[in-house]
């Protein structure tokens, strides 16, 4: 990417991937939900799927199947998995998180063992949730482990995809992720023990499963996720390096894959301001699970909140948005 030119807001469309499907005749056939299923089962290394409604009706499928006690999760992700945990009769045992990598503290992680029994573990900003290897984590004499990974859907470590690697995975493949049909929600359960298979079944019952249409964009999106992916990396990479160094602004390391590149600022409120003003859309920032109270025992997620802006990022972003955007937090701090 290079500098480009300035842009207008009006041209910011975090749709724009799904914009050739929607014209006429070029829409994708309708498949079976099924076939899918099978599709994404054998992408994510998985001997069974379901889809389901949406990411949030995959978290409370994954969790009402397990019916655990006690939940650990990290306190900086969507508040769908609180509310599953909630779903599964379960405590929450919040865990703080390392502002490196946004993602959840292997030192909470570390202190909080003997506490819960079941890690809700949430790859956040496409990046791994898992402290160290896998293994590590989900060793022998631990708790078991059911991955959100529809933040990190199609990357993987040493041969697997994550989502592979707990009990359970969960996908959300609702608009705007890289795998999605851009009128309504889904999601997805997999899975490899076949034991666990009829409890999912149960609780699967209670919501609604997507039509043949929606099944065949996700066909076609999953098709074509290499793609999608690289288009992100590009952007992530090229705020990376556009932004590297200024004084009074942190680059949290995560992965080039995100859909969302956060800053960190003690100067937050102004530079909100500065952007709204030069047309920039921001996406969300997460509230902590918490809340907004500053907690003794979640200083890192409290901090995040008060300091953290996400930078727009997503499939089919221009090189002159990219650059606009980066041209005007450099601005910023150039006063």
């Amino acid at each position: 990417m290079g500098n480009g030119t300035p842009v207008s807001a009006r041209i910011f469309d975090p749709h724009r991937i799904d914009r050739p499907a929607e014209a006429p005749g070029r829409a994708p056939s309708p498949v079976p939900v099924e076939r899918f299923e099978r599709e994404f089962a054998e992408f994510i290394g998985r001997r069974y799927c379901r889809l389901t409604s949406g990411g949030a009706a995959a978290l409370k499928t994954a969790l009402g199947a397990l019916r655990p006690k006690k939940v650990a999760l990290t306190d900086l992700t969507h508040p769908s998995l609180l509310e599953a945990v909630r779903y599964a009769g379960a405590r929450a045992v919040l865990l703080d998180v390392d502002l490196r990598t946004l993602n959840v503290s292997k030192k909470a992680l570390a202190a909080a063992r003997g506490s819960y029994d079941l890690f809700l573990c949430a790859h956040m900003f496409s990046t791994p949730g898992l402290p160290g290897a896998p293994g590590s984590v989900v060793g022998r004499g631990r708790p078991p482990m059911v991955e959100d990974a529809s933040q990190i859907v199609g990357a993987g470590r040493g041969g697997r995809r994550y989502g592979s690697f707990g009990l359970i995975g969960v996908f959300s493949l609702s608009p705007y992720k890289p795998v999605s049909a851009p009128w309504t929600k889904a999601g997805a359960v997999v899975w490899d023990d076949p034991g666990l298979s009829a409890r999912i079944a149960d609780v699967l019952k209670r919501f609604p499963v997507p039509d043949a249409r929606t099944a065949g964009y996700l066909s076609m999106k999953l098709e074509r996720l290499p793609e999608t992916l690289d288009g992100l990396k590009k952007t992530n990479r090229f705020y990376r390096k556009a932004l590297a160094g200024l004084p009074g602004l942190a680059l949290p390391r995560v992965a080039d894959a995100a859909q969302e590149f956060p800053v960190l600022t003690e100067r937050r409120a102004e530079l909100e301001r500065h952007l709204s003003a030069a047309g920039i859309p921001l996406e969300y920032v997460y509230m902590p699970l918490h809340g907004r109270r500053a907690s003794p025992g979640l200083p890192s997620a409290s901090d995040y909140l008060r300091r953290a802006l996400h930078l727009p990022v997503y499939p089919g972003m221009t090189e002159a948005e990219a650059s606009y955007v980066a041209g005007a937090v450099r601005k910023f701090f150039a006063r």
